[in-house]
């Protein structure tokens, strides 16, 4: 059975608040995460994700945006997980990080465009 469209939205404002809450904590000021993915840049994407209507109509559509969503703030979490084990080794491929953010800026896009 499917989860339904608001489950799927507090599970994912949920993520990313823990995802803020792992960039606050650790050392992103000293590049440790990557210059590109910034604080902010997550931040604006999460705003944009509390303001977004209720979806419902195009149910099917927004559960895969959705989904999809939970898994890309899921990547950058076991991302930082595996860097938090050694606080000096930077992420292998900053470029990943950089491709997840335009990621989840493009499901988030998507949402609103569904929601108007």
């Amino acid at each position: 059975m499917a989860q339904p469209i608001s489950s799927l939205v507090k599970a994912s404002l949920g993520t990313f608040y823990n995802l803020l809450e792992s960039f606050q904590f650790e050392d992103v000021q000293n590049g440790v995460h990557g210059d590109e993915i910034a604080l902010s840049r997550l931040s604006d994407e999460l705003g944009r994700l509390r303001v977004l209507p209720d979806t419902s109509r195009i149910k099917d559509q927004n559960e895969r945006l959705l989904n999809s969503l939970q898994l890309s703030l899921g990547e950058i979490q076991d991302m930082l997980a595996d860097q938090s084990e050694d606080v000096e080794q930077a992420i292998e491929d900053p470029n990943e990080l950089e491709e997840l953010y335009n990621e989840i800026r493009t499901i988030i896009d998507g949402l609103y465009q569904l929601s108007y």
